[in-house]
């Protein structure tokens, strides 16, 4: 008989909003039965992020996919699997290579190029999902920090409220913050001696009832949210906050100049250093990933580079202009053409359009089958009572009619394809890939990396001004004209 595996997650935040393990089980269970197939085990990750490839649940259900030749892994939505197209098309290649497919409760995917491509735009959308949910994360928090409050738990000298949404002075710690800013603007101690005396002196220990490390110190000293400020640091900003202030302005200045002299504070504006494609381009004679650094020339200004630290390829050294260069090359090369253009937007009209249409089809069908059940059983009940039919016959029929019932019901509530979603999903990609080099050129330092992450599935090796060895997301290589093509000539999402 063929076999199959059941693989379900959630994330405590999806297990509230309905996406619970128990649902997912007996929905993949319900495709199991109705594809004439033996479950061998089940899989559960619970409070697992769809990003983290790391589930134990997840490389347990591999392992043994190939230890035991699964014909396929069962799962509710493919957003189970992954939230990532790059480790959706991972996981499909490690299943690929064991000859097991995969079936999803509310997709249809195979081999053929229109349900592959389906596939590749559904994997996308989860992605974007995930994308989304941190740009969202992001807003709140910077909204918060707008709105003067700071960011994260309390530091040392302050303390959370239930009741107001600003965080408290800490009385007992304020004092000991005092205690180190006085003694530190005397000029007389450094970190470690500060730390030593304070112990010794007061008997002043952290929270945990340990001593002061000198970073702590450090820390403490430089600190503006002691003056009544907030710092947003994943751009250096710094305003006004909301909470009381602790230390005067002019002490802390004092102990900033004190911090400077001595060689403590370093002038580094906010992303100086940030190194983009550190991680994401090799060497092309050890295949290994690049590191990078600043050098300084005669005229004292900078200069990015990136380097194999193999100590064979010394003479290894490429100025990031190089490599940006090469990158935008092969950005040139993933912009959609006019001739893909009109394909997609012929997919979208003679594919999707009806497919959504024999779905909503298929979905009025099962409801009027379902009112013409329900109109059966009521004839039926009142014939059992005028007379007509006799007691066993309507127990044996009515529960007939309700099994049949209760079938049709749960297809009509398992979810279907969301059409409107592939639409936005497909037409955002057109969007994306009409103007790929101006998405590039006007991102910040984070969405570079995020579209450097989502276009490449292997770290690209760089020779001579070019890209080697690149391997393309499957989204991308879906939406070449041959593939698309392939996908104009016949198929259908449905079994």
């Amino acid at each position: 008989m063929t076999t199959a595996v059941i693989y379900t997650r959630v994330s405590s935040r999806e297990q509230a909003e309905g996406f619970s393990i128990d649902a997912q089980i007996k929905a993949c269970t319900r495709k199991a039965t109705e594809q004439n197939l033996s479950i061998k085990n089940i899989f559960r990750d619970e409070g697992f992020s769809g990003t983290n490839m790391k589930r134990p649940a997840l490389q347990e259900m591999l392992e043994y996919c190939k230890k035991h030749k699964i014909n396929y892994v069962i799962i509710h939505k493919l957003d189970r699997l992954a939230r990532s197209i790059q480790n959706h098309a991972s996981i499909r290649t490690v299943l690929k290579s064991f000859n097991t497919d995969l079936i999803s409760c509310t997709e249809k995917f195979g081999d053929k190029p229109h349900e592959m491509l389906l596939e590749n735009i559904m994997a996308s959308l989860a992605q974007y999902y995930t994308d989304n949910l941190k740009t969202e994360i992001h807003k709140g928090i910077r909204e918060r920090f707008e709105q003067g409050y700071h960011l994260g738990y309390p530091p040392f000298g302050y303390k959370p409220s239930k009741q107001l949404k600003t965080m408290q002075v800490h009385t007992k710690n304020a004092q000991i913050v005092q205690k180190i800013y006085e003694l530190y603007s005397t000029g007389k101690f450094s970190f470690k001696s500060l730390s030593d005396y304070i112990y010794k002196k007061y008997d002043i220990k952290t929270n945990s009832g340990k001593k002061f490390s000198k970073s702590k110190i450090q820390r403490i000293l430089k600190d503006p949210v002691y003056i009544g400020k907030i710092k947003y640091k994943k751009t250096g900003e710094i305003r006004d906050g909301k909470h009381k202030a602790i230390i005067p302005v002019a002490q802390f200045e004092k102990v900033q100049e004190i911090m400077k002299s001595r060689g403590n504070v370093k002038n580094q504006t906010k992303g100086q250093y940030s190194y983009l494609f550190k991680g994401f381009v090799a060497c092309p004679l050890c295949g290994r990933k690049l590191s990078a650094a600043y050098s300084t020339g005669k005229s004292g200004k900078r200069y990015l580079y990136y380097f194999c630290r193999d100590k064979s390829h010394k003479d290894y050294n490429i100025p990031a202009k190089e490599i940006e260069k090469a990158f935008r090359k092969q950005f040139e090369k993933l912009r959609l053409t006019e001739t893909t253009l009109e394909i997609i937007d012929r997919f979208i009209v003679e594919k999707l359009e009806k497919a959504e249409k024999l779905q909503k089809r298929k979905f009025e069908q099962r409801q009027r089958k379902i009112d013409s059940l329900l109109e059966k059983k009521e004839e039926l009940y009142k014939e059992y009572r005028t007379g007509i039919t006799d007691k066993y016959t309507y127990q044996r029929v009515n529960s007939k009619l309700t099994e049949s019932i209760e079938k049709l019901e749960v297809k009509l509530k398992e979810k279907n394809l969301n059409f409107t979603e592939i639409k936005e999903g497909l037409n955002k990609l057109v969007e994306f890939g009409t103007n790929f080099t101006n998405y590039w050129d006007t991102s910040p330092f984070e969405r570079k990396t995020q579209i450097l992450s989502a276009t490449f599935l292997n770290t690209p090796q760089y020779a001579d001004g070019k890209l080697l060895n690149t391997e393309i997301c499957p989204l991308y290589q879906s939406i070449r004209s041959k593939n698309l093509r392939a996908v104009l000539s016949g198929g259908s999402f449905f079994h």
